[in-house]
């Protein structure tokens, strides 16, 4: 959108309006609110009403369904003397994924992995590949994502054979770069910065092995990335080339190609610190890259886009950990992205001013982390090692095998009225969750579910190795799920001492978010018990203090 209005052209964004426009109101800047899932007809026919378009970028297009809805759209009626097949639009350009791989046989050789090398699996074939996908819920993710991917592409290379619907096919790697919603890179970046180990194991299920290749190569497998402005600056080449790329597949990526150990010294580099201050975990499951088979041969692209070249991969990471670092809230943009308007009643709220200072964060196993604990409430990245990256997912499966049957005892909360309904734990998880809004709220929370699997030795505390006495074996643990809106009541924590010190310290807990977001609101132990609605003699106040003051 940036690159296009300067340059004179009327944009309308096709999108569910459901987070906020990050462009705002400009002139020959249209948003159009549709959702081509839930309501195929009204896309249909609101892409109908748009008319003429010179060029429609989509970025969205998950299912052949959709697709061919749009091809609907985009084909008035020919009039019978006309032989061949017009449509409302000059140029499509399709965002893809490299993930297509995933369901496709690949060449034995090593070479970097043209647009054209992959064929279709013979039945026999497929059903091992399948096998081995099984393997990890990562592998199994990326071939239901790259083939609805893929799927896409074929009704597109269907209506340019037959109708020659003027489309181009971008298949992209991981992207990073400035403005990047996913969050994937700057996680890279944040871990480098508090100095947690990358981890660097490469599961057997989640990477493409061709024939000859061992798996003792895994970890030094390279792959691509793709950065963001490369990608618009090819988005506007194509648009300008026309004719030229229709009936086209491109690969846009770096010409680089790099594994994580190298992807983690670039960034460390760009941040101005010392190539020893990377560090490694080669025992936990890496979540780069979240596809891989080899690497991508971008000459294609080059030879059709010329004179567009990706930017030196170097260069790209300096440009976009200067970016991330420059301000909080590009720091933080990955995350306020995806927040929907928020509509919250204050109107019986009641003010409360207290002091307000930021929480010290640092790696889990960082030196520093009984000092900022000494000090009052820290943020403990890595906290469960073993839930991180890819192995929550793992984590999260596991607990639906053992558990998902349990009957548990949530909260349906509207307002101040709390509902109790008794559910399976997958029925809670899988479908009320997804329904949470902040008016009718579903929130669980039971210390028994946990007990009944065999995951709590994934569960370590955190703060064990400084609390006098450590922690019992084996330790409870309480299970908390809640969707929007969810909430708990404001409570007392006791003090408890830390190993070496004749002192109590009010900081007796820790709360770990596996997924998701939690908003936490902790109050001074010197803060008065009327200001938190609450008597000397209780623990909990009903003061719903959710409302952002």
């Amino acid at each position: 959108v940036e690159a296009l209005l300067p340059d004179g052209h009327e944009v309308v964004m096709f999108n569910r309006g459901r987070t906020v426009n990050p462009f705002g109101e400009r002139p020959r800047l249209r948003h159009v609110r549709c959702d081509r899932m839930d309501d195929r007809e009204a896309f249909r026919q609101a892409l109908r009403n748009e008319g003429h378009s010179e060029v429609i970028i989509d970025f969205i297009g998950f299912q052949a369904v959709y697709m061919q809805d749009v091809l609907d759209a985009l084909s008035p009626e020919s009039k019978q003397a006309e032989t061949k097949q017009r449509f409302t639009t000059e140029h499509y350009i399709f965002v893809s994924t490299d993930s297509v791989y995933w369901t496709q046989k690949l060449p034995e050789a090593e070479a970097r992995l043209s647009e054209d090398d992959a064929r279709d699996f013979s039945p026999s074939e497929l059903t091992e590949h399948l096998e081995y996908c099984h393997l990890t819920s990562l592998g199994d993710y990326q071939y239901r994502y790259g083939g609805n991917k893929r799927s896409c592409e074929c009704v597109l290379e269907a209506a340019w054979k037959e109708k020659g619907f003027p489309y181009t096919i971008l298949r992209l790697p991981d992207v990073y770069g400035p403005y990047d919603n996913l969050g994937g890179f700057w996680e890279l970046v944040q871990a480098v910065e508090l100095r947690r180990p990358i981890a660097t194991n490469l599961q057997m299920g989640r990477t493409r092995l061709r024939e000859g290749t061992r798996s003792k190569d895994l970890q030094s497998r390279r792959f691509c990335w793709a950065f963001a402005e490369d990608v618009r600056d090819a988005i506007m080449v194509c648009l300008a080339k026309g004719a030229v790329v229709h009936g086209s597949t491109l690969h846009i990526a770096h010409e680089e190609a790099v594994n994580i150990y190298e992807t983690t010294i670039l960034v460390t580099e760009a941040m101005g610190l010392e190539v020893e201050h990377a560090c490694f975990d080669d025992g936990r499951d890496s979540s780069f890259p979240s596809t891989d088979y080899g690497v991508l041969d971008v000459s294609r692209a080059l030879r059709l886009l010329r004179p567009w070249r990706p930017t030196p991969m170097r260069e790209a990471v300096r440009r976009s950990v200067k970016w991330f670092l420059s301000c909080k809230d590009h720091r933080r943009y990955h995350r306020l992205v995806h927040r929907g308007p928020r509509q919250y009643d204050d109107s019986m709220a009641r003010c409360f001013v207290s002091s307000f200072r930021e929480v010290k964060s640092c790696w889990v196993g960082a030196p520093e982390k009984l000092t900022y604990l000494r000090a009052g409430p820290a943020l403990l990245c890595d906290a469960l090692p073993s839930c991180t990256s890819q192995a929550v997912l793992a984590f999260m499966q596991r607990l639906m095998d053992q558990a998902g049957d349990m009957q548990v005892v949530c909260q349906l909360q509207r307002g101040s009225e709390i509902e109790h309904q008794t559910w399976t734990l997958r029925h809670f998880a899988g479908h009320l969750l997804p329904q949470s809004e902040h008016a009718a709220a579903y929130r669980l929370e039971d210390p028994h579910v946990l007990a009944k699997t065999d995951l709590l030795q994934q569960l370590p505390s955190p703060v064990a190795d400084i609390h006098s006495g450590g922690e019992d074996e084996p330790p409870g643990r309480t299970l908390c799920m809640g969707g929007v809106g969810a909430r708990t009541m404001l409570q007392k924590v006791a003090a408890v001492k830390h190993a070496g010190s004749r002192h109590l310290h009010n900081a007796g807990f820790w709360d770990c978010a596996l997924l998701g977001r939690r908003k936490w609101r902790l109050f001074p132990p010197d803060t008065l018990p009327d200001d938190l609605c609450v008597g000397d003699s209780l623990d909990k106040s009903a003061a719903d203090c959710f409302v952002c003051g």
